[in-house]
């Protein structure tokens, strides 16, 4: 384990009643003087045993005042060493795994029905941090370098580089986040294909019509993606 992640289990089991640290101890998993072990072997069985019992209290992941992300848990009374029920909390960041158990980032298709823009639902990037959500198109994140609504979610909200007083680093959950979405962007950019040549109606003599072509072309151009119309052109989706 990490210094970070040793400091964490420490403070959790110094949380604990006595049976606890006793039971550690006749695991191996705790040395006499309540100090953690050194072994690679004790570390990875105690880091399991953690994980054990942060599950059986029931943990929660949610977005702090500073941006991060807090994982919370209330350790009994019964099983307290104050005898009174306590809230342990905890920066879930130091571990990635845990860290990632509070972002989902997906692609959201999109339906195109040819029924107008109000009713059309576009292809975008789905992120929900925490139970927050937003969603935000491919022509922004990826043409224009721009978060968009996703920048609403708390914790997302990037500090202006051009104003030192402001400007602070990529916390670790706007890093993961960010990796997120660019893992997602060819999924997203095949969505946006479709959803383009979806626009197409065929009449009923299997020729696009005249208004539903304009209606694509209108579309891959505002979206910035005149490039990605000529390959559709070129593959005979426009006849």
């Amino acid at each position: 384990m990490k210094q970070q992640q040793r400091e964490i289990v420490r403070d959790y089991i110094s949380r604990q009643h006595k049976r606890c640290s006793e039971h550690l101890r006749s695991l191996g998993i705790l040395n006499n003087n309540g100090t953690l072990p050194r072994s690679e072997g004790s570390q990875i069985n105690l880091e399991r045993w953690f994980f054990d019992a942060i599950n059986s209290d029931n943990y929660t992941l949610s977005i702090t005042d500073a941006g991060g992300v807090e994982a919370s848990l209330e350790i009994g009374s019964f099983d307290s060493s104050s005898g009174n029920p306590v809230i342990f909390e905890f920066d879930a960041a130091a571990w990635p795994d845990l860290l990632e158990e509070a972002v989902l980032v997906e692609v959201d298709d999109g339906v195109a029905n040819g029924t107008g823009w109000a009713e059309d639902a576009e292809p975008s990037i789905f992120v929900d941090i925490c139970g927050e959500s937003q969603n935000e198109s491919y022509q922004n994140l990826f043409l224009r370098d721009d978060l968009g609504a996703i920048a609403d979610i708390p914790g997302m909200t990037i500090k202006d580089k051009e104003d030192p007083a402001t400007y602070a680093d990529l916390t670790d959950l706007q890093k993961l986040v960010g990796k997120l979405i660019q893992q997602e962007k060819e999924n997203l950019l095949k969505s946006v294909i479709q959803y383009g040549s979806n626009l197409v109606v065929l009449d009923e003599d299997g020729e696009s019509t005249p208004e539903s072509k304009l209606a694509m072309i209108e579309w891959f151009d505002q979206n910035e993606l005149t490039e990605e119309l000529t390959r559709i052109a070129q593959s005979g989706v426009m006849t």
